[in-house]
Parts: structure tokens; sequence; C-alpha cells
């Protein structure tokens, strides 16, 4: 009885600890400031769904609130608000097994912080015994493995949907960035852009056309003419992106993403420095970020960039880019 009722105390105090570190995220999010987290895999989750984070963690909030007090003042195992409690962390595993399938199959990025979160959960129901562990990742495997085996249309996935949209690719061996430019063949814009990263040789080049072209040369570059532009217009849309020129740059922890002309070619400049790293974007860049989503820039006025829905200009205007008639 003394063991139960210590593994009860430690229920608690593993919720406190957790809701307090959910409260600091939501204090950070209600000041308009980037949340806490290891990695860009947030910010790409964010952009793939509709609730805002604040919502997601108040949810949270209210989940390891309710597992404290539903515990609070319990000295026994006997007791029904036990029950409940127990009911509620397979509950709660059930709806984190939705957020990791969401994470693996439609974001192909993992979001650090809600693993964390995930990592109370399962703690939780670790102290709460053994066999309510393994009742609970049985529970979370299936959800995962059901979330899994649906079917989505590839070309909404982000950042996967890239390789689908690929016309072009000029390879480094040892690349100081590896970076997909998405442009049109009628945007003044991205002419310069193409320019620019056409002649930096420090970095692995993919290209991504909204729209379909019959010619493209590019010196050493491999041609995908089974590219789909419908998949690079959908990606985009996805990420609530209306303007191009875009760069989406891979890097260590996930992918970056930079709108516009005068940005785009600010990064692809500070490649040619010394040491260049591609996880961290030249400090003249901040400017076109929000402080709070850094992800995703905000639209820039006409000057810096066309509409992905509308050409830009009347006739091509991409040197050795030519759209299909």
């Amino acid at each position: 009885m003394r063991n139960k009722n210590l593994s009860i105390r430690f229920v608690r105090l593993v919720a406190l600890l957790a809701s307090l570190m959910v409260i600091v995220q939501i204090i950070v999010l209600f000041l308009g400031k980037e949340g806490l987290c290891l990695s860009q895999g947030c910010q790409v989750v964010d952009q793939l769904t509709k609730v805002s984070p604040l919502i997601f963690n108040i949810a949270g909030l209210f989940f390891f609130q309710a597992v404290f007090w539903g515990l609070y003042r319990v000295e026994s195992e006997s007791e029904n608000r036990v029950k409940i409690v127990r009911f509620l962390l397979l509950a709660g595993l059930a709806a984190e097994g939705v957020l990791v399938g969401f994470q693996q199959v439609v974001a192909g990025a993992f979001c650090t912080y809600c693993l964390i979160v995930l990592g109370f959960i399962v703690l939780l129901n670790l102290l709460a015994g053994i066999k309510q562990l393994m009742a609970g990742a049985l529970l979370f495997g299936v959800v995962v493995l059901a979330f899994s085996s649906l079917e989505y249309n590839h070309s909404q996935r982000s950042p996967q949907a890239t390789k689908e949209g690929v016309f072009a690719s000029k390879i480094n061996s040892s690349p100081a960035a590896t970076v997909y430019l998405f442009f049109s063949s009628t945007c003044i814009h991205c002419q310069r852009v193409l320019e620019v990263m056409r002649n930096t040789a420090s970095i692995s080049m993919h290209f991504n056309p909204i729209d379909t072209l019959s010619s493209f040369d590019v010196s050493g570059a491999a041609l995908n003419p089974n590219y789909s532009p419908t998949a690079n217009k959908t990606l985009l849309t996805s990420l609530g992106i209306d303007e191009i020129p875009v760069l989406l740059v891979r890097t260590t922890t996930g992918f970056s993403i930079i709108k516009g002309e005068s940005a785009s070619i600010a990064y692809l400049d500070s490649l040619g420095t010394p040491s260049p790293k591609s996880e961290n974007l030249p400090n003249d860049l901040s400017s076109a970020y929000p402080q709070n989503n850094p992800l995703i820039p905000p639209a820039g006025n006409q000057a810096d960039g066309c509409s992905v829905n509308t050409d830009c200009d009347s006739i091509p205007s991409t040197p050795d880019v030519s759209p299909a008639q």
C-alpha cells in the first residue's frame, strides 16, 4: 500500500512539472514569440495544422491539470478517481499517437516539443504501473499504425513533396547547402535568383518550377521530364505561400524557407563566404522573418516576387528556360 501511495505522489509531481512547462510555452506563444523547440520541425508541423499551437497547449495544460487534481488527496488505488485518471492517461497516449502519425506521414518532420510532451505522458503511464504502460503502448501503436495506413495525396506532404516536383538537379558531393528553388518561367524575379543560384558552386541545387517547361539549360544538371509542377504549387499552397521565388533549404534539423528575390539572393551570396552553414541563415535576412514565425517570412511586395497563380510577365523572361506551348 505504501509503494502505491508513493507512486500516486510521483504521478502528481510529474503532472505538475509538465503543467509548468506547458504554462511557459503558452506564455511565450501568447507574447507572439517562437515557441520552445529544439528544431525547425515544430514550425513545419505548425504550418500544416489548422489548429493554433496555443490551442494545443491549452488542451495539454487541461490534461496535465486533470491528472494532478484527479489524484489530489487520493491515498488508495481503489478510489474511483484513480480509475478515471488511468483512463485519461490512456486517452492521452491515443491522442499523441494521432499527432505522431501526422508528423511522420504528413509533415515528414518531428516536433521536438511535442516529443517532450509525449515523454511526460509515457512517464505518467509508467508510474501508474507496468500493466498501464503496456496497455498504453499497445493503444499508441495501434493508433499510429492505423494513421500510417491511410492513403494521402503525396503531393500535399511537406517537405517530401519536393521530390515529385524536381525538374532538374545538380548535385555537389560536399555541398554547403541543399537548396530547392520554386520558380516560374515567366517571373523576372525568379530569373535573377536562378542566375545567382546556378553560379553558386558550393551547393546541391534542385529546380522546382510551378509551370511546365520545354527547355532548361543549366550546365551539368540532370533533367526529370516526368516532374509534377502541380506538386510544387500544391506544396506552396499547403505552406500558405502565394509568392515566388521561394528557396527551400535542407538543414541538419529540417527545412528553412526563404521568400522573395532579395532574401534569396542574400542567402545564396552568403554561401560564398568562408565556412558557410546551411542551418544558419545569414543575419541580414532577419528583417524578412516575422518574430512569431521564423519559418515563413511575410509576403513581400510585388517588386520582390511574383504571384504563384498569376504570370509576372506577359512573355517568358527567364533565360534558357522556356514554358511548354
